[in-house]
């Protein structure tokens, strides 16, 4: 979703009340492979941190578990989301099923009538959902977390969903209650394992600067280490992260124009104290590249967040970026593969005009791991 904080408040007041048609899409559509075909980039770097092969711990059993984690943009901010939300909600679930994951993270499934289609819709495809909801009480938005986790049957709860929401916030989400949950649950041969689904708050992009505003960078360092004190004082062997984060992993070089991939932001610095990223590990495979916001390629963002942003709207596109992660911690757990997913595309209709478009505003991450069998 866009950063600028008064411009999303502005449309969103006015999305509320506008008059739109939102047309039905035809049921057509495939997934393919979860991870997108095309050539993989290049490693980040050559830290590894996984047994070596040949080692004694590359020998010990391990079962496979796949994991995507998807920011859904089911949010009545601006025009174009009220107008194909409830195209792509009908799509979404086969999409979801066809990534043959086995757990499923997602945010910003923030309205009831949202929540209720997809969870309904899920549990008749062999998956429970787990949500603890947490409306906020600022009429007329009544926004809560928007988080759900999903888990294939097979895998069981363990205790109560928990729900911690940030202390602080920024901008627009002082209307919602944005924050984080924990889903311990049961793996079939893998024991417990703490799945934490959490989407922060952001930096706004600065259009006239071209360069993202740090104001609230206090904000954002706050939740991430809200988020990292929660997962340390976890118990479980096998953690999960799926998350929005919105930041990249990297520094922002004004003078280039792009993320400066030697120098990693103190946000990303901080996350990674106590999970790992796959990303580190091997070589990602993207269909485009590895951003999960990306103005080029995301026909979604072309026909507008704000208004159609090919005409000179109010949206400033900000660069594009990785703000999507899937992210571990535990032993000797290895990453069989990683990167971008849910680019396919769909028709959906807006301003009473036809085109193709992904699901969401954000492209998604998935990972398979192969994590030690308990013996």
């Amino acid at each position: 979703m866009n950063r600028n904080h008064s411009l999303f408040r502005t449309a969103f007041a006015i999305g509320l009340v506008a008059l739109l048609q939102a047309c039905e899409g035809s049921t057509s559509g495939n997934s393919g492979n979860i991870f997108e075909q095309g050539k993989p980039t290049k490693e980040i770097n050559k830290d590894n941190q996984v047994p070596p092969k040949g080692s004694p711990e590359d020998n010990i059993p391990r079962v496979p578990l796949r994991v995507l984690s998807y920011n859904t943009y089911h949010l009545p901010a601006d025009r174009t989301s009220l107008a194909t939300s409830e195209q792509r909600l009908a799509y979404l679930p086969d999409a979801l099923v066809r990534t043959g994951a086995d757990i499923i993270i997602l945010q910003e499934v923030w309205t009831p009538v949202a929540q209720e289609t997809i969870k309904s819709a899920m549990v008749t495809r062999g998956y429970q959902f787990y949500q603890n909801e947490s409306r906020s009480a600022v009429p007329p938005f009544f926004l809560g977390n928007g988080l759900i986790v999903f888990a294939k049957n097979s895998i069981r709860p363990v205790g109560p969903v928990e729900f911690r929401e940030w202390t602080k916030t920024a901008g627009f989400d002082d209307y919602a209650s944005k924050g984080l949950i924990k889903v311990p649950l049961q793996v079939p041969g893998l024991g417990r394992v703490d799945v934490f689904n959490a989407h922060t708050s952001f930096l706004p992009w600065d259009g006239e600067k071209k360069n993202y505003d740090y104001t609230e960078g206090q904000t954002l360092m706050s939740q991430v280490t809200q988020l990292s004190d929660w997962v340390r004082s976890s118990t479980a062997t096998v953690k999960i992260l799926g998350a929005d984060m919105n930041f990249n992993p990297f520094i922002w070089d004004v003078s280039s124009q792009r993320f400066d991939v030697n120098k990693k932001n103190q946000f990303y610095t901080k996350l990674t104290e106590n999970f790992m990223d796959p990303f580190l590990q091997i070589s990602p495979t993207c269909r485009y590249t590895c951003d999960t916001w990306d103005n080029q390629h995301n026909n979604l963002l072309a026909h507008g967040l704000f208004g159609d942003s090919s005409g000179g709207s109010m949206y400033d596109p900000e660069p594009n970026a990785k703000y999507d992660y899937v992210l571990y911690s535990g032993k000797n757990i290895k990453v069989a593969r990683t990167g971008t997913a849910m680019q396919e595309e769909y028709p959906v209709i807006y301003k009473f005009e036809t085109f193709n478009s992904p699901l969401s505003d954000h492209f998604a991450i998935a990972t398979d791991l192969l994590v030690p069998k308990v013996q």
